[in-house]
């Protein structure tokens, strides 16, 4: 990951230092002398397409900020971070939200507003802490039944989307 991220942010130029806990997108939380990322933080860096096949290298990650760039698809590594609590992909180009994302176990905030997702699929939830669902400007024009499931939440905005009758409660 340290060589991937060098190469991007010196062609970007974003950064010279290869030291990741130096670089003000990313956080880094050091345990028994071993350094974890734990926030990554990456909007407006136009990024688009399938990206991030090196996810998985960041077990304890608990926030991802990809949000506007040009990202057309989520990849599946997102889906292996178990760990991670904030997942910000909002002004991207998605249609859709893979229904691993709503498998996410400790995911407290969701935003992925102002995009172009058109549906939501029934889903299995492991969302039991789900707090802040952001999915207002999409092109929503109905919830799934499970969205009944989410007893956690306290925050729902759904505004600007497709709706012919307000979601019932």
């Amino acid at each position: 990951l340290q060589n991937w991220w060098y190469t991007w942010t010196n062609t970007g130029n974003r950064t010279t230092s290869p030291d990741v806990d130096s670089w003000w997108w990313v956080t880094v939380w050091t345990v028994s002398w071993s350094t974890h990322v734990t926030e990554l933080i990456l909007p407006n860096n136009n990024l688009v397409g399938w990206l991030f096949a090196w996810l998985n290298g960041l077990p304890y990650l608990t926030q991802l900020n990809i949000q506007n760039n040009e990202i057309t698809q989520l990849p599946e590594t997102i889906g292996q971070l178990t760990n991670l609590e904030q997942l910000s992909v909002s002004y991207n180009s998605l249609l859709t939200l893979p229904k691993w994302v709503f498998e996410l176990p400790q995911l407290l905030i969701l935003e992925a507003e102002h995009n172009y997702i058109a549906s939501l699929s029934e889903f299995t939830l492991s969302w039991t802490r789900l707090e802040l669902l952001s999915l207002h400007h999409n092109r929503l024009s109905s919830l799934p039944e499970s969205f009944s499931q989410l007893t956690a939440l306290r925050q729902l905005f759904l505004q600007n989307n497709l709706f012919v009758e307000q979601p019932s409660q």
